[in-house]
């Protein structure tokens, strides 16, 4: 893991060979929101707790970022 922080996760990803699921053992909650390759990716509820991404095959950087729900600056 590059990054690992209350409000973002960072993880890079090589050799993929095939398409699969990263899953995070984090519960899966409003307001996360995930990257892979800098693309906006849809957060999958994972063995129904877990948060996970899809991942396509190649190399990746796959971000998730935190921001409570409703909450404007």
């Amino acid at each position: 893991m590059v990054t690992d922080l209350a409000e973002q996760v960072e993880i890079p990803v090589a050799g993929v060979s095939q398409g699969g699921v990263l899953i995070l053992s984090d519960s899966v909650m409003p307001g996360w929101t995930a990257w892979v390759g800098g693309v906006p990716t849809p957060i999958l509820p994972a063995d129904l707790a877990f948060r996970g991404v899809p991942v396509p095959p190649g190399d990746h950087h796959i971000v998730f970022q935190y921001v409570t729900p409703g909450w404007t600056e």
